[in-house]
């Protein structure tokens, strides 16, 4: 069995994740009124998911890995954590952060607990 990521890895591979997850939201930008027509949001959801092909291939390269299946949606492993979102590649990302926060938070109450 692998040994648990450090603690100052773990911050680290959580400010890598929430960099490339608000490098994709913003190369995307803000997505078109429901009014706007299916041409403009169509041309902005091909570029929101070019946008987070580029940061999961970044990710990838921490030693990430991806994937998609329905109905369960959108996975991301990186770091042994495992989290998932039926609602996206950003859901995906945001709850691989907060799980990642929640580890930190447990490392850090256990290295308490020992001193």
């Amino acid at each position: 069995m692998k040994k648990p990521e450090t603690t100052e890895r773990l911050l680290y591979l959580i400010g890598f994740v929430q960099g490339a997850l608000d490098h994709a939201e913003a190369e995307c930008g803000p997505q078109p009124q429901f009014g706007a027509g299916f041409e403009a949001r169509n041309a902005w959801w091909h570029k929101r998911e070019e946008a987070f092909e580029h940061a999961r291939n970044r990710i990838i390269e921490e030693g990430g890995s991806f994937m998609y299946s329905p109905p369960d949606g959108h996975a991301i492993r990186l770091a042994g954590i495992r989290s998932s979102s039926t609602g996206g590649w950003a859901g995906a990302f945001n709850n691989w952060i907060r799980a990642a926060e929640k580890r930190v938070a447990e490392q850090t109450a256990a290295s308490h607990e020992r001193a």
